[in-house]
C-alpha cells in the first residue's frame, strides 16, 4: 500500500459513489464526471491499496472484501469533511416539532424504512411521520406543492427540474411459497413459475414502469388472486399453493415469520431502481437533510450486510445504528 499522498478527495468521492450505486456509469452520472474518469479513479485507488476494490458482475460491479472494510471509514471521513464545508450560521434544534409526509411502497415499510424511523426518533423525538401509499399520491405535483416531503420512487423517470433524486438501490426480487411447495410441485423453475397459480398486487396499485407489471402481469391469464396491499401476500401464500413475486428484503423479512420458502425470481424480473426524490427547497432544511442522510446510510448498510453473508432473517434489519455511524449527504438533480 502506498502512502496517502497519492489520494485526493475526488478519488474518495468516486469510491463512495461507486460503492453505493454498484455501477460505474451511474456513479459517473451522479458525480457529473465521465465514465473513463471514474474508471481511472478506481484504477488509482486499486494501485494505492495494492488490490482491486471492485469486481465485475452481470448487473454492474460488486465490492471486494477490502472495499467493504474501507467503505464505512471513508464515508464517515467524507461526511465530516463535507459537513465542515457546508456549515452555515444557523441554529438547529432537533427537539423542535416537525411533521414529515413520506411516500413509499408498503413492502418497504418494515424493511428498508424501519431503521430510518428508529434513528430519526432517537435524534428528533418530536418529529412525527405520515407514510402515504405510493400509489395514492401524485408524486411530482405533491412534492412541488409541499404536500409531500420525500418519496421512495420506483417507476417512470422524474422530469421536473426542481425535483432532486438520489439512487438508493437496484432492488432484487424473490419468489415466495409455503413450506414444502417444492416437495409437492418440484423446483420453482421459470417454466414452473409461468404455470403456477399466483397472488399478485393489482396492476393499478403499482406505478407505471414498475417491473412488477412486466414480471407479474405479462401473461394474458388471470392470476388466482389479486390484492390491494402487499402485506396480504405472505398470509395468503402461507396457507395456499399460490406463488408470489416480492422484493428480496420483504421476502427475507417474512419468510420465517410466516413459514415460507424463498426461491429465485423468474428471469423477467429485472432489478427495480429505487430512488429517493425531494424538492430542491428542502436542501435548505437541516432536518430534511438529516432524514435523507439516514435513509442513504440505512440502505448502504443493508446492502453491505447482504453481500457479507449476514444471516438472511429479520435480524438483517436490526442494529443498523449500533456502530453509531453518521451518514453523508448527497443530492442529484433529476434527469
Amino acid at each position: 500500500m502506498n502512502d496517502g499522498k497519492s489520494l485526493n478527495l475526488n478519488l474518495l468521492r468516486i469510491f463512495v459513489k461507486v460503492y453505493e450505486t454498484g455501477h460505474v456509469t451511474r456513479a459517473a452520472e451522479e458525480l457529473g464526471m465521465s465514465q473513463p474518469a471514474v474508471s481511472a479513479g478506481l484504477t488509482r485507488l486499486a494501485g494505492h491499496y495494492g488490490q482491486p476494490l471492485f469486481r465485475r458482475t452481470k448487473n454492474g460491479i460488486a465490492p471486494t472484501p477490502m472495499a467493504d472494510k474501507l467503505f464505512e471509514p471513508i464515508r464517515k471521513g467524507m461526511h465530516v469533511f463535507e459537513t465542515g464545508l457546508t456549515i452555515r450560521d444557523e441554529t438547529v434544534s432537533y427537539d423542535q416539532k416537525r411533521h414529515f409526509r413520506i411516500s413509499l411502497p408498503n413492502l418497504a415499510e418494515p424493511t428498508i424504512f424501519t431503521p430510518v424511523l428508529n434513528q430519526l426518533w432517537r435524534e428528533m423525538p418530536s418529529v412525527t411521520v405520515e407514510i402515504a401509499p405510493f400509489f395514492e399520491v401524485d408524486l411530482e405535483q405533491e412534492l412541488c406543492n409541499g404536500a409531500l416531503d420525500l418519496a421512495y420512487h420506483v417507476g417512470e423517470e422524474i422530469r421536473d427540474p426542481d425535483l432532486l433524486t438520489h439512487h438508493l438501490v437496484d432492488g432484487r426480487w424473490a419468489c415466495i411459497t409455503r413450506k414444502g411447495w417444492s416437495d409437492d410441485f418440484g423446483p420453482l423453475t421459470p417454466e414452473a413459475y409461468d404455470r403456477a397459480a399466483k397472488v399478485l398486487i393489482d396492476r393499478h396499485r403499482v406505478p407505471v414502469g414498475n417491473p412488477l407489471i412486466y414480471a407479474d402481469n405479462r401473461s394474458n391469464s388471470e392470476p388466482a388472486c389479486r390484492v390491494h396491499r402487499g402485506w396480504s401476500i405472505p398470509q395468503i401464500v402461507a396457507h395456499s399453493d399460490l406463488v408470489a413475486l416480492v422484493q428480496m428484503p420483504f421476502a427475507i423479512f417474512v419468510h420465517r415469520r410466516f413459514g415460507l420458502d424463498i426461491h429465485p425470481p423468474p428471469p423477467t424480473a429485472t432489478p427495480a431502481r429505487l430512488e429517493m426524490v425531494w424538492h430542491r427547497r428542502a436542501d435548505r432544511d437541516p432536518m430534511h437533510r438529516r432524514l435523507r442522510e439516514l435513509a442513504i446510510h440505512s440502505v448502504a448498510e443493508l446492502k453491505r450486510r447482504m453481500r457479507s453473508g449476514y444471516p438472511m432473517d429479520e435480524g438483517l434489519f436490526q442494529g443498523i445504528w449500533d456502530s453509531d455511524s453518521e451518514a453523508g449527504p448527497a443530492s442529484q438533480p433529476a434527469r
